[in-house]
This record gives C-alpha cells, structure tokens and sequence, in this order.
C-alpha cells in the first residue's frame, strides 16, 4: 500500500510492474534494442524521444551515447546505424501509458480493488475507471468490426452509391404489377 514514508519505494514498484514486450516498440526501437537489448533501447528513447538522432561512424567513448547506454553498446549502435541520416526517435511515454493501462487491466481482473489500484499506480480512481471504460469501448469496437467482416453483405454497403429505397421497396413491386397488363 502506498505510505509517504515509502513512496520512493511504490516508484520502484511501479517501474517493476509495468513490463514493456520488444515486440511493442516502434520498429527504429526495435532495431535498437536488436543492437544494444531492451533496456538501453528504453534509455534511448527515454533521453532522445521526439527528436531525431544521428549515430556517427566511429564512435568516441565521450560521445553522449556512449555516456548513455556504455562505449560497447554504442558502438554496436555506430554498425547498425552509424553514417546514416538522422532519424526520429519515437516519445515513449505513450508506449510507457499503454504498458501501465495493460497492467491496470490485468490487476483488476485479477481482483484489486479500484483504490488499490489507483494506490499502486499513483492514479486517481478517477483514471482507474477511465481506464476500464477504454478498454471495453475498444473491446466492443473489436467485436463490431469481427461480427461485421463474419457478415460479407454488412462490408458490401457502399455509402457512395446507397440503394435506391423506391426501387427496392414493395410499393415498386406493387405499382408495376398494377402498371403491367
């Protein structure tokens, strides 16, 4: 439980229960942590996000990213991306905001309260239930978007050219077998 006599402690906590899977980076990150692992591709993009990067050739080892991840590790960055044109560094704290929201999710599922979740979180029930009210709308977007490819004649509509109502209605059918001796 949070205490303001441990709250350095709830911080760690925190940083331990959100786990990131490489396979939800952005690709340039993935290629990163290819190159250097995980943890010195998070420390990229935590100190480099939004702004773009240039790896130079032949590194130094008083070079900001030697500094950064270590010397061995940026030179493995300097073959990998070494010379090439600057690239974006994706910001990570989106990734980082999902990666909680997972865990959020996860936790109440497996039966924490919402207090103790915004406790453990450092969020407001507030948030909590915000949380829990995105995750449905996007499972319910997720179960629309399933029923409607399983239902080809739902894909077919076409809002460019609606059905003509008249043409298809029974009072058409109607009028021609009038109209028709």
């Amino acid at each position: 439980m949070f205490c303001p006599t441990c709250f350095q402690k709830v911080e760690v906590e925190l940083q331990s229960e959100v786990v990131l899977d490489v396979e939800q980076l952005p690709r340039v990150l993935q290629e990163i942590a290819f190159l250097v692992g995980p943890e010195n591709a998070v420390k990229i993009a935590r100190a480099y996000g939004g702004v773009r990067l240039y790896v130079p050739k032949r590194m130094k080892p008083d070079h900001p990213l030697a500094e950064l991840v270590g010397f061995e590790n940026a030179c493995a960055l300097s073959t990998g991306f070494g010379g090439l044109p600057h690239f974006d560094i994706p910001q990570f704290d989106k990734l980082i905001r999902e990666a909680r929201n997972r865990a959020v999710l996860k936790d109440r599922a497996q039966g924490m309260s919402v207090r103790e979740l915004a406790l453990k979180y450092r969020l407001t029930e507030r948030a909590i239930s915000k949380i829990q009210v995105a995750a449905l709308k996007a499972d319910l977007n997720a179960a629309r978007l399933r029923q409607e490819s399983d239902n080809p004649a739902a894909l077919a509509h076409d809002h460019q050219n609606p059905p003509d109502p008249i043409k298809n209605s029974d009072f058409s059918t109607a009028t021609k077998k009038v109209t028709d001796p």
